[in-house]
Order: structure tokens, then sequence, then C-alpha cells
């Protein structure tokens, strides 16, 4: 066991994280969630695409 000192808030994960997507990728998510919630939103409703769109004609 980890003695844990009082006072100290310990954060636990409700849903598995892909750490593939890296630093910056869940901090873009975060991001969206964060914004979502300042905007009045459900936040947990915020769902990453599943893949990036491709154009449809040539820009």
């Amino acid at each position: 066991m980890i003695p844990v000192p009082p006072g100290v808030r310990v954060l636990l994960a409700t849903r598995p994280v892909d750490f593939r997507k890296g630093a910056h990728g869940l901090a873009a998510l975060a991001a969206v969630e964060f914004a979502a919630l300042f905007d009045g939103l459900d936040w947990t409703h915020v769902q990453p695409l599943r893949r990036i769109p491709q154009p449809t004609a040539a820009a």
C-alpha cells in the first residue's frame, strides 16, 4: 500500500485512456471537453472523431 497524506487529492480515471494519441492528442481532447464545459454543454457527450475526414475535392 502507498500511504497518502491527509489533504492530498487522488484522481482516478473512469474510462480507459488511449495513450497512443500522445500528449498533444490527449491535451486536444481535454481542451475540447473543457471548452464544452465552459459553453454550458454536457462535456460527457463530447466524442472524438473516429478518423480524420478525407477531402472530397482537390483544394
